[in-house]
């Protein structure tokens, strides 16, 4: 199956931690900011039209269908802050080879369990890893994320929520999404003059606010220690 790994990104063409993990990965930006990017990756730069970029989910649609024009059944998609990937069971960073072979056989896994996404955990603390178990089919992830392209979507109305969402979308048609739990993902964190001020508290409680509009309170639950932030329930009473 051909896929390829995208990294969506904008307005730091000089600050790529992960471009420079993985130099074999295509950078996605709009098109006003190709040259830019090309002076410092050239060759690896693809665009999307820029109205089709300021909006994350608005964005990650414009690479799956960019990944779909280009042939590919699957792709990957990892935020252009990822730092670097480390086993939870030995603490041992992975090389860009050694992570490129995990994301390969992922796909493989992934099929198996009949899932279309599947990721990792930013989480490194072992509890909440459940590092016994080498899967998980009802836990959230994000930064990295893989999928057999079908027809679903990002929603364009969420900003902050519209991973779980997405995530939510999958469990609810194919009753999991495959998350790895032996392995770990470190990220810079971004701040507000990069992430265009999205990181607001104000603009995170409304954004949670209409996901659990959307998914209803049977599926979602109030992280009460961080107040905007949502937790799936488990089980999933609503789907």
């Amino acid at each position: 199956m051909k896929w390829e790994l995208f990294i969506p990104s904008y307005g730091r063409p000089a600050q790529q931690p992960t471009a420079q993990y993985f130099p074999e990965a295509h950078i996605v930006v709009p098109e006003s900011q190709r040259e830019d990017y090309e002076q410092n990756y050239p060759g690896r730069v693809l665009t999307i039209k820029d109205e089709r970029d300021g909006n994350i989910a608005r964005k990650r649609n414009a690479c799956i269908d960019l990944a779909l024009e280009r042939g590919n059944k699957g792709l990957v998609m990892i935020d252009d802050d990822f730092v670097s990937v480390q086993s939870t069971l030995s603490n041992q960073l992975l090389m860009d080879w050694e992570f490129m072979g995990l994301l390969h056989n992922a796909f493989h896994v992934a099929q198996g369990f009949g899932a279309h996404l599947f990721g990792f955990s930013a989480d490194v603390q072992p509890l909440h890893q459940e590092v016994n178990l080498p899967f998980s089919l009802g836990r959230f992830f994000y930064t990295v994320t893989g999928l057999l392209i079908t027809e679903l979507r990002y929603d364009e109305s969420l900003d902050r929520q519209s991973d779980m969402d997405f995530w939510l979308q999958h469990v609810h048609r194919d009753s999991r999404a495959l998350r790895f739990n032996h392995f770990s993902l470190t990220c810079k964190m971004k701040d507000e003059k990069q992430t265009g001020g999205i990181e607001s508290k104000e603009e995170s409680l409304a954004d949670s606010k209409k996901l659990l509009t959307k998914w209803g309170s049977d599926v979602l639950n109030w992280d009460q220690k961080r107040g905007v932030f949502l937790t799936p329930k488990s089980p999933y009473k609503g789907i």
